[in-house]
């Protein structure tokens, strides 16, 4: 039985930021060890631990979903501005400070959780959220521009995945310091295989 349990522990602490990880993760998962080991504690105890790891995670979620709605509202502010010239806000620029705001959402979901998906759920809740501006243009604005429901599909997917790389820019700009040695070996080892192919 522990052996399993053990697993799905580790799964549950893999979630954490990976700084409280590095600190704490190997203390956590022997706790949990020793604990379904000892004969003297109740199984239920050290499961009533694992819930509770997982009752500060989704916490840290419902956070996430609070700030990604915040964002989502901020785009779907921008929008709207932008289709009522309340500002005289060319469509360049509002594209500009959507994709600024979608970066700025991953960028603070990955500072405050302090992990990379922190940031990417962020971002998705404020793309979840900001995607009532799709319905939002043909209720308000009498401007529906899908014909067929393919040409809606092929339109949302393409945007959906431009959004998520700005999201995914911004998560990974707390953690660039991190990455820039890997990335910078990375691409030092593909020139070097690069310029022997040529010779």
């Amino acid at each position: 039985m522990a052996r399993w349990a053990d697993r799905v522990y580790a799964l549950i602490v893999a979630c954490y930021p990976r700084k409280f990880r590095k600190e704490y993760a190997a203390a956590m998962k022997l706790l949990f060890h020793d604990m379904l080991d000892d004969p003297r504690t109740p199984k239920r105890r050290a499961w009533i631990a694992v819930l509770n790891d997982v009752a500060n995670l989704l916490g840290g979620l419902r956070f996430g979903a609070l700030l990604g709605a915040l964002f989502g509202a901020l785009i779907d502010l921008t929008w709207y501005v932008g289709r009522t010239d309340i500002v005289p806000l060319d469509l360049s620029v509002g594209l500009v400070l959507i994709s600024a705001l979608f970066v700025a959402a991953g960028f603070v979901g990955a500072r405050r959780s302090g992990t990379l998906a922190g940031g990417i759920w962020v971002g998705l809740v404020a793309g979840v959220v900001s995607g009532v501006t799709v319905p939002g243009d043909d209720l308000m604005f009498h401007n529906f521009p899908f014909y067929d429901p393919m040409s809606f599909v092929f339109t949302m997917a393409i945007s959906a995945a431009v959004v998520m790389l700005f999201v995914i820019l911004g998560a990974s700009l707390p953690g660039f310091s991190r990455y820039r040695h890997r990335v910078g070996r990375s691409f030092g080892a593909f020139a070097g295989a690069w310029r022997e192919n040529l010779d």
